[in-house]
């Protein structure tokens, strides 16, 4: 499984990415939603984790676009 980790708190979204990984999970993160969307150009994911207040888009108005243009993925 592959999970893309998207939250404006550095800190807090790389230690559950390590903690992803070190139960066999692929996690990536980025921190903010431009970069979420730019990564989505690169790589498929699974599930996406999104943070609901971020600065610029929000994660609700992120998850909106990433669902038209995947609409396989996850989300929580």
């Amino acid at each position: 499984m592959r999970v893309l980790l998207i939250d404006d708190e550095e800190e807090l979204i790389s230690a559950i990415a390590e903690s992803l990984s070190f139960r066999g999970i692929d996690a990536d993160w980025v921190t903010t939603g431009e970069e979420a969307l730019n990564q989505l150009e690169s790589k498929r994911y699974d599930l996406a984790v999104v943070d609901v207040r971020m600065p610029k888009i929000s994660g609700l108005a992120l998850r909106k676009v990433m669902k038209k243009k995947y609409p396989s993925m996850r989300f929580i």
